[in-house]
């Protein structure tokens, strides 16, 4: 007997639905890294408000998108399309209503735009009344079939015709990825160049932008935490909607989410960094003796190639990026309050208690590798007790009491 369970439902729209507007949100992530990144000079992007996106620009203007996903059966997109004429008519009826407020209007989609030359589609391509557009100043000037494509939009779209050539004059025409890849494109192509994202694992990238989409979706939703709500007068021109605000999203946002995500929990300033990542023989000589009175003479050679491999792994994180100092100082930090936190737990009439505490470590260093590995910039286990051994050579972690190292100091 035939169960619902047994394969998807093709003739149910629902799923592709919400397809389309995780589609219109990832989008907004894309123009979150823009952001971040200062690829423009975007203070906040607002979710459903007046458009599908609002990106709030820092000279107080604003670019709105509409972003739209086609199945490719349909083609590529022409000017009397109907969610390309209900977009326009969007734009210009937001023009009409914040006059000098938007700098671009963007239409987005997963789809191509037409180029066709034919005689009997020429003029339904958007890219080319586009470009007639911008090549004049008023709609009298255009000719040929770019004054039969705009007659036919302002037919459709049944817009005057100043208002009309007004917006499309600031339309521009955007390919974003591919509806059935669009969350790997970017997870490769976008999330990488924000500096919290370098460095993580495929499964941590996926994680991460499945957080920053559910960040877009609340933002679009009209519901609200804010316990402000109960209290703003609709009455009032003073007091600014908690609601409105829940759907401005600011760089701040987007980086709290992805360090939620990641669990990238407490970062350390590169100015605590302490560590000379250039050591001398003098400095292996002080981990022998230390490790020797610690009970550890055994486990000496093993944990000078660690850290010999650990220095020469973080000198080339020191200088690979802009930010490879704070990086270092981020292992440097985290393995420094484990070996801490460990040497506390000890019972202190042990002697030694070299070999207990090593222990100790060696497990919460595994476990941070394995478990919370964004905490060490996904610093292998091998180089984290490597980073133990080098914090041993400055005389930050000791496997025994203090005593004086008669002058290697």
């Amino acid at each position: 007997m035939r169960s619902p369970i047994d394969s998807r439902n093709q003739s149910d729209p629902g799923d592709h639905v919400i397809r389309k507007f995780r589609y219109q949100h990832a989008y907004g992530v894309i123009l979150s890294v823009m952001m971040i990144n200062k690829d423009r000079p975007y203070r906040a992007i607002w979710c459903e408000q007046h458009e599908d996106l609002l990106a709030e620009r820092e000279d107080d203007k604003f670019d709105a998108f509409q972003v739209k996903t086609r199945k490719a059966e349909n083609g590529s997109w022409n000017i009397t399309d109907e969610a390309f004429v209900k977009s326009i008519k969007r734009f210009v009826d937001f023009d009409i209503k914040f006059p000098d407020k938007v700098r671009k209007f963007y239409f987005v989609s997963n789809a191509e735009y037409s180029i066709s030359d034919s005689k009997k589609s020429s003029h339904l391509s958007p890219v080319k009344l586009l470009d007639a557009v911008s090549s004049t100043q008023i709609h009298r000037d255009l000719v040929g079939d770019a004054a039969k494509g705009f007659d036919a939009l302002r037919r459709a779209t049944k817009k005057p015709d100043d208002d009309l050539f007004l917006v499309l004059s600031r339309v521009e025409l955007v390919n974003g990825p591919t509806e059935k890849a669009f969350d790997d494109e970017i997870c490769q192509n976008h999330l990488p160049r924000i500096k919290e994202c370098q460095g993580l694992t495929p499964k941590s990238l996926s994680k991460v932008l499945n957080s920053l989409i559910s960040l877009m979706e609340r933002a679009a939703d009209v519901q609200c935490s804010d316990p402000m709500r109960h209290c703003f007068s609709i009455t009032s021109s003073d007091e600014v909607d908690p609601v409105l605000l829940g759907k401005r999203i600011l760089s701040e946002h987007v980086i709290c989410t992805i360090r939620e995500a990641c669990d990238l929990g407490v970062q350390y300033p590169e100015e605590l960094a302490t560590l000379n990542l250039n050591p001398s023989d003098k400095a292996h000589s002080v981990l022998k003796k230390k490790m020797e009175r610690g009970g550890l003479w055994a486990q000496f050679e093993a944990m000078r190639r660690q850290a010999l491999t650990a220095e020469a792994e973080l000198l080339e994180v020191a200088s690979r990026t802009a930010d490879g100092k704070q990086k270092v100082s981020q292992v440097e930090n985290v393995v420094l309050s484990e070996c801490a936190e460990a040497s506390l737990r000890m019972d202190p009439q042990a002697n030694p208690i070299g070999p207990s505490m090593l222990i100790d470590v060696q497990d919460r260093l595994k476990r941070i590798a394995k478990e919370t590995p964004s905490k060490v910039n996904y610093q292998p286990y091998e180089v984290l007790v490597g980073m133990a051994g080098m914090l041993t050579e400055a005389c930050k972690v000791w496997w025994s009491e203090k005593f004086e190292l008669e002058g290697d100091q």
